[in-house]
């Protein structure tokens, strides 16, 4: 009997299964190590999880939740999808209902701070000066970048954030958080009747017994019965029972009770590796703060320091995701090669400092530099082997893991004489940055033609500025480069002339953000290709190993990942 290999499906398949064991069996080490009351009130949350549960869809959910008061979607904290999601289902129901009658409270902040939310809300506070007067760091260890995008959709959609924690936040028990919060809650909406609170919070505080019994307790000083709905995310439980260790790449929702759902929006073992990341970043800082006094603290929580003990922690997690990344595509280099790099983490400000110490001395490329990390505040410098991040998460190392393999794979440099030779080694690298990703998790998005189009087309004839603006005109750059390609290879035989000169002359303006979309479009191609379609006869390492030294340069060489892959 003949040993056939096994399929792209099969390998990720186990790849997810193999991550998930490893990454779980960690993380719960570290919690059954903690507090009596923590491990408690996980059990409590596990048990209140139903057997039985019905799929069914965003649209369904959003419907329910207009009968409902409050709205208690439980935060994984570390984990970046909790938060982002979060703010997509809050995005959909403005969007269904045409409503600004929505009130965000976050636990991330306290009530006493309420002051300086509305200051930084409408623009009278700058964001760092915003942190240190919620002393953001010291009260809530969890990565502001993840928790930014709320207050973005909040200034977008001109709606009203309010913090819900005690005065001193994790330093209380979970108990009288759990009590503050619904009494706050109770007098937010007795003050705002007719506006519907979206409550982002702990996912622990969600079991019956937690927060919703309190929220019961003081119902009664209404004249009708509050309508509390609850919204879970990523529970292991139903990722395990529905077998999604697979190519799933889509969200799934399901209805566990009378408003009670679940959001499953990416591999559970993304969950348990953020907070594993994270427990090594707390217990740095641990260690660190035991040889200061307690005025340097604040110095500490701000990040001027906290940024350097992480990077420790994220040269490990860097290493076995490239390792990982190298099995499954099949790549071979001496293993020295995958010790030989650097990770810098920090805020914009920490890495234009690195830049000016570190980085290319040249004008131009300096502030290319500049500019890039505005637009994908991500970058990597092959010369340097040294990938920046200005928001770490796994997503964010296994893309720079990408472009890492690519670069060292490719030892002679590329052609770089014109732009448009810059701009399609932009998107190729891109794509691998994007692949390595989605094979880590395989729930990642981005944004396709019919998405950009869309985009564009709701966002034209707005008055935007700032990001907002780069992705409404990226988008319309998009979608012309994809028309004019698809008209081009429509006819075969037909010559490849240039591409539009707008549209790499634009994409520098734009902060590269163009380049940087069509390169995680190239990626979700061949990912859905390779792993998802009819084209598995590809290498898995094809994207990484394109022989450039068969063609003029790199636009033929686009042009034949393109042909290969229509």
């Amino acid at each position: 009997m003949g040993y056939s290999l096994p399929s792209p499906q099969q390998k990720l398949f186990s790849l997810q299964q193999d991550l998930y064991e490893q990454a779980y069996k960690r993380a719960q080490t570290s919690i059954w190590g903690s507090s009596r009351v923590l491990k408690d009130y996980f059990r409590r949350f596990e048990a209140d999880l139903p057997e039985h549960f019905d799929s069914t869809s965003a649209d369904a959910i959003i419907r329910d939740l207009r009968k409902k008061d409050i709205i208690l979607f439980g935060d994984f904290h570390t984990l970046q999808q909790s938060q982002r999601g979060f703010v997509r289902l809050v995005r959909s129901y403005i969007n269904k209902y045409k409503t600004k009658k929505i009130i965000l409270a976050l636990e991330a902040f306290r009530a006493r701070d309420q002051k300086y939310i509305n200051a930084y809300l409408s623009g009278d506070l700058e964001e760092d000066d915003f942190l240190k007067k919620t002393h953001y760091h010291l009260h809530w260890h969890f990565a502001w970048s993840n928790f930014r995008v709320i207050f973005d959709l909040a200034k977008t959609f001109d709606i009203k954030i309010m913090g819900i924690n005690s005065d001193r936040a994790g330093k209380d028990t979970l108990f009288k958080r759990d009590r503050f919060a619904a009494n706050t809650l109770v007098d937010i909406l007795g003050q705002n009747p007719d506006s519907k609170i979206f409550c982002l919070i702990g996912e622990f505080h969600l079991s019956k017994k937690h927060l919703p019994d309190f929220l019961t307790r003081r119902a009664p000083r209404f004249e009708r019965p509050l309508e509390i709905a609850r919204v879970v995310t990523n529970a292991d439980k139903y990722y395990l029972k529905l077998n999604l260790f697979a190519t799933r790449n889509t969200t799934d929702y399901l209805k566990l009770g009378d408003g009670y759902y679940c959001i499953l929006n990416c591999p559970p073992w993304l969950k348990w590796q953020s907070y594993n990341i994270w427990e090594e970043s707390q217990l740095a800082d641990d260690a660190l703060m035991e040889e200061l006094s307690y005025s340097e603290l604040e110095t500490v929580f701000e990040g001027e320091l906290k940024s350097q003990e992480i990077k420790y922690d994220m040269e490990s997690h860097f290493h076995n995701i490239l390792n990982v990344l190298c099995r499954f595509l099949n790549i071979s280099l001496p293993s020295s090669e995958l010790f030989n790099f650097n990770i810098f983490s920090g805020n914009r400000h920490d890495i234009e400092e690195y830049l000016k110490i570190f980085g290319p001395k040249q004008r131009k490329t300096f502030k290319q530099l500049q500019r890039e990390i505005d637009s994908k505040r991500n970058v990597y410098l092959p010369e340097k082997n040294t990938a920046l991040l200005t928001a770490v998460s796994i997503n964010s190392l296994a893309d720079m893991a990408g472009r890492f393999l690519y670069h060292k794979l490719h030892t002679q440099p590329p052609n770089l004489e014109t732009p448009y030779h810059s701009f399609y080694i932009r998107v190729i690298i891109g794509a691998c940055g994007f692949l390595s990703s989605k094979i880590l998790n395989p729930n990642r998005k981005c944004l396709g033609y019919q998405e950009q189009k869309k985009l564009y087309s709701e966002s034209q004839g707005k008055r935007l500025s700032g990001r907002a603006a780069i992705k409404r005109d990226a988008a319309k750059l998009f979608v012309k480069h994809e028309d004019w390609l698809i008209k081009k290879l429509s006819k075969k035989d037909t010559p490849f002339n240039r591409p539009i000169s707008q549209i790499y002359r634009d994409d520098e303006k734009l902060g590269f953000y163009l380049s940087h979309a069509l390169g995680k479009a190239l990626g979700l191609k061949f990912y859905q290709k390779f792993i998802q379609g009819d084209k598995t006869n590809l290498p898995p390492d094809f994207l990484f190993l394109i022989p450039t030294e068969e063609f003029s340069d790199l636009w033929e060489n686009f042009i034949f990942i393109t042909r290969t892959l229509k």
